[in-house]
């Protein structure tokens, strides 16, 4: 339960780290290109926007993110972070005994975005 609860804050604090690591390698005027979001992008980012996001959903982004890393078609640090958020929200969305796999596999996703 306390492993549980230590993950969670750290989830908290990538989540800010990596939105604003997001928001930089999309900036206007960065050195970094984002060219228009692929089918997969797109979707994925709308159900993260839903105000009434759920499980389902949240799963489906992850997998749309995984397709989209996998297929090298957007900017690795833009889905790695992508990535790293979307395991976070899902980790929260799941039950508890499922929870903290999805804390991992983000927390992996943010250190291939800090190696990058």
């Amino acid at each position: 339960m306390k492993r549980t609860c230590c993950l969670k804050i750290l989830g908290c604090l990538a989540l800010g780290i990596l939105g604003a690591a997001a928001s930089l390698s999309a900036a206007p005027g960065s050195s970094i290109p984002v060219p228009a979001a692929p089918g997969a992008l797109a979707e994925a980012d709308a159900l993260l926007k839903n105000p009434t996001l759920n499980m389902g959903q949240a799963d489906r982004a992850l997998s749309l993110y995984e397709g989209v890393f996998a297929a090298k078609t957007a900017p690795r640090p833009l889905i790695l972070a992508q990535l790293a958020r979307t395991c976070f929200i899902v980790g929260q969305l799941s039950p508890d005994k499922y929870s903290e796999g999805f804390y991992q596999k983000g927390q992996i996703y943010a250190k291939m975005l800090i190696h990058e």
